[in-house]
């Protein structure tokens, strides 16, 4: 049975139970501590109307309440229902978010969190940061919600996380403070963006961008005008000294010579050898 019909069925009968004690009343005498039942007439008609004003006011009374707890109660509904939607939506949303008092005390979160901190919500609500993480990382929040408090509006700066696998990560932090129905500061909502994957992919283009730069110093090293020696080929260095080419150059780059020798040069060098074996070759076959 619903709370108002049971409320509006207490009040009529209370009204009839007042109503039954006024007739009881009306047809028994108190004498000497015994009731006697005498000979009534008639009732009169204010009798009449004063019953039927107090039945009329309990069901009146019934009814104006019932209609107010059932108003109450939907309002209870609709509350609820809002509260349910709103966790959805956060729920929803694939980043961790958290929502805290003037405290600094979680009051909620969505999933991401839980799931980023390794935690269930009833781990995570009615606690600080003091109890969620460690000392060095929990001084640094509770510093950052003190100044947004102070300084309402909106607060972004990059920071440590410990995640539920107990590795700090880079994360940035967007909090912003809320108010209450009278405009006064309630409390602060923050988003946390993971940014390890972004650090760590500039940090390993730095070192490229510096082993690129090495590279073009020791190209920048060898360029301009080198003074050669147009017989001999060697290089004349900086200091006036001259020296091979290869060892110039070795000295210059991390360039490794390997030594061949080229067709004209082989014929310059062997004329006289391949002569031989041609001759050679022209008797065994004369043979």
């Amino acid at each position: 049975m619903k709370p108002e019909l049971r409320l509006f069925i207490i009040s009529l009968s209370l009204g009839l139970l007042l109503i039954g004690i006024d007739i009881l009343l009306d047809r028994l005498w108190l004498n000497d501590l015994h009731f006697d039942f005498f000979h009534v007439s008639g009732i009169p008609a204010n009798d009449l109307f004063m019953r039927f004003l107090v039945l009329s006011s309990f069901l009146f009374f019934g009814l104006l309440v019932s209609r107010q707890m059932r108003q109450h109660r939907e309002l209870m509904n609709k509350h609820t229902e809002a509260i349910f939607f709103q966790q959805q939506l956060l729920d929803a949303i694939p980043v961790p978010i958290f929502y805290k008092d003037l405290e600094y005390i979680y009051t909620g979160c969505n999933k991401s969190f839980e799931k980023y901190l390794g935690k269930s919500a009833e781990e995570i609500i009615g606690r600080t940061v003091n109890d969620l993480s460690p000392p060095h990382l929990a001084d640094l929040y509770h510093r950052r919600d003190a100044e947004l408090v102070e300084n309402p509006g909106v607060q972004v700066y990059e920071s440590k996380i410990k995640d539920k696998s107990g590795m700090e990560r880079n994360v940035l932090f967007h909090k912003a403070t809320f108010v209450d129905q009278n405009g006064t500061v309630a409390g602060m909502i923050g988003v946390i963006f993971d940014i390890t994957e972004l650090r760590q992919a500039e940090g390993a283009q730095e070192k490229l961008i510096s082993e690129l730069r090495s590279a073009l110093e020791q190209v920048k090293q060898l360029s301009g005008f080198l003074p050669i020696c147009s017989s001999c080929k060697k290089i004349r260095d900086d200091s006036g000294y001259w020296q091979q080419i290869e060892r110039y150059i070795r000295e210059k780059s991390s360039v490794e010579f390997s030594h061949s020798i080229c067709p004209d040069c082989s014929v310059k060098l062997f004329a006289d050898y391949e002569k031989e074996q041609e001759q050679k070759k022209d008797t065994d076959v004369s043979e």
